[in-house]
């Protein structure tokens, strides 16, 4: 592993441990095994380093903008279930990326604004294509933004959520249970299709 990868993966252990706040770049030195001067000379600095690694956890969705209600249901079927279950998915990867999500969203960063202009507003504003060619085409766009954000919820909900849910429902709920989850929320969503 050559010296950015180290700091790279010290960096998203420390932000999803610490959040962007209580991580610093001493920290992450100290993990990675460099100097401060590496973190200098790869990423120019925390920030930097906070959005390389946010552009690799939520980079755009690189799967074929639908063209069709056909296209956007498929769509809506493949995000709903990649973004139900952190257990399935419990890739280092995907750990990280739930962790420094619930760090972000508890205690915000000054580039939060930033992160979701440049990296998850594109693969929602994707959604709300899928739903503007599924739902009626007169159908309000407040309505098309509050149905998209509520299938949104509901996902994760279930992958930010999983510790609760699993104290609530028994050990190993939603991993038990993931075809129906997924069933469900999809099932809820196309009925909106159909109004």
């Amino acid at each position: 592993m050559d010296t950015r990868e180290k700091i790279f993966e010290a960096a998203l252990i420390e932000f999803s441990e610490n959040g962007y706040q209580r991580t610093t770049v001493r920290n992450i030195c100290t993990r990675a095994d460099v100097n401060i001067a590496a973190v200098n000379y790869h990423f120019f600095g925390k920030a930097e380093l906070y959005a390389d690694i946010f552009e690799y956890l939520f980079k755009k969705d690189d799967r074929t903008k639908p063209k069709n209600s056909d296209d956007a249901k498929e769509y809506l079927r493949c995000w709903i279930r990649d973004h139900v279950d952190g257990q399935q998915q419990e890739s280092k990867f995907f750990a990280y990326k739930r962790k420094i999500m619930l760090k972000e969203l508890s205690d915000s960063s000054d580039n939060l604004k930033e992160l979701i202009e440049k990296y998850i507003k594109p693969n929602v504003e994707i959604l709300f294509d899928c739903f503007r060619l599924c739902l009626p085409e007169n159908t309000p766009e407040e309505r098309v933004k509050t149905q998209c954000l509520l299938m949104v919820a509901k996902c994760i909900y279930f992958m930010i959520h999983t510790t609760s849910i699993e104290l609530i429902a028994g050990e190993g709920f939603i991993g038990n249970n993931y075809e129906l989850i997924c069933s469900e929320i999809i099932r809820d969503t196309f009925s909106l299709f159909e109004n």
